[in-house]
């Protein structure tokens, strides 16, 4: 009998046995076993969701603070500009994967929203 180790504890049990008789994980096709599924995109459209948020958190502010936009703000509008690339292009890569999520959508958006903020800041800013 060959033998293999468990997935969830790492002990050493039988290829046989459906569970792990020392944590009761379902192995070989036990119970839910087959529920841990790879979905591709996932983390790009989780990442996407974060900078898309990030760039908006401090974007909408920026808006609000433009008088003072050449001294200390530009640091700012330059991190929010690159949360809003990185929240469209994670937001690309997970659609390309095939992973058309709620958390890609709001990535897409949220990044999108980002750079519309940043350039109606520099738009008002340059008047």
């Amino acid at each position: 009998m060959a033998m293999m180790f468990c997935p969830e504890c790492g002990k050493q049990i039988s290829s046989a046995a459906t569970t792990c008789p020392n944590c009761g994980y379902p192995v070989n096709g036990g119970g839910y076993a087959g529920l841990k599924k790879v979905i591709p995109g996932r983390g790009f459209g989780i990442s996407s969701m974060i900078m898309g948020i990030l760039g908006v958190v401090y974007g909408t502010p920026l808006l609000f603070a433009i008088r003072g936009f050449y001294g200390e703000y530009v640091n700012i509008f330059l991190l929010v500009i690159a949360f809003g690339i990185l929240a469209v292009s994670f937001g690309a890569a997970s659609r390309s994967r095939g992973f058309n999520g709620g958390q890609q959508k709001a990535g897409l958006t949220m990044g999108i929203i980002a750079l519309a903020e940043s350039l109606l800041t520099l738009i008002i800013a340059l008047d």
